[in-house]
């Protein structure tokens, strides 16, 4: 098969078109590509109505906030109940992961302070003349 060839086919499996062969089971290879293909054509209808919702959001933005108004209430209240039927009745609360949003913050300070470190340490070895012909 010629390069071309390939790059075509694989060009069409990826927006969909085409069956992903490397894919086992006929069952997760219809799914996977039906999937695949509505993904490419949401994203390509979002980008081909990209300027319009840009228009509408700069001419009629009280439209769009009375819409917002009365769209959030319901969405909010259709996830409440999709919650309830999803876990057995129970409506599940968005909780925010304080903890382990405090381990990756106190991690990211950590390696921070390790490389500021590690820098000045290494820029002292350095004389000021090596450092200028470092960077050139």
């Amino acid at each position: 098969m010629r390069w071309w060839t390939s790059q075509i086919i694989s060009l069409l499996t990826k927006r969909g078109i085409l069956a992903d062969q490397k894919i086992d089971s006929e069952k997760v290879r219809s799914a996977k590509q039906e999937k695949t293909k509505n993904s490419y054509h949401n994203t390509l209808m979002l980008l081909q109505q990209y300027r319009t919702i840009v228009w509408m959001m700069e001419c009629f933005p009280e439209t769009i906030a009375e819409e917002l108004e009365l769209g959030v209430p319901i969405s909010m209240a259709v996830c409440v109940e999709v919650s309830k039927k999803s876990f057995a009745g129970a409506v599940v609360p968005y909780q925010f992961p304080f903890l382990q949003m405090g381990l990756f913050l106190l991690v990211l300070f950590g390696m921070e302070v390790v490389l500021s470190v590690w820098m000045v340490r290494r820029q002292k070895k350095q004389s000021l003349v090596e450092q200028i012909r470092a960077q050139s």
